[in-house]
């Protein structure tokens, strides 16, 4: 028995669609996937820019507090002239024999 062309043609086609509906259904899936991570991603870095604020803005009160200090009062650093014998590197051994 010999199958008509047109038969074989409708099956191919239909196999066909089946297969693009699926793929549409896995693209859709992907795509709300993406949007759900991208969403999620942009909440994460919002929230980091938010703690780099607050971070920066202790630093820079930190910094304001420190240079009030030094205006404030007259500091003086001291250096010795020498260091203290305990300070001194020791002279390097040779232990190679």
């Amino acid at each position: 028995m010999v199958e008509q062309p047109w038969s074989v043609m409708g099956r191919i086609r239909h196999g066909i669609d089946r297969r693009l509906e699926e793929w549409r259904r896995q693209d859709a899936a992907r795509q709300a996937r993406a949007e759900a991570d991208r969403d999620e991603l942009w909440a994460e870095a919002v929230e980091r820019e938010k703690l780099l604020a607050e971070v920066m803005g202790e630093e820079q009160a930190r910094r304001a507090s420190l240079g009030e200090v030094l205006q404030s009062s007259d500091p003086s650093f001291c250096t010795p002239r020498r260091l203290p014998k305990r300070w001194e590197p020791s002279p390097a051994r040779n232990t190679a024999s």
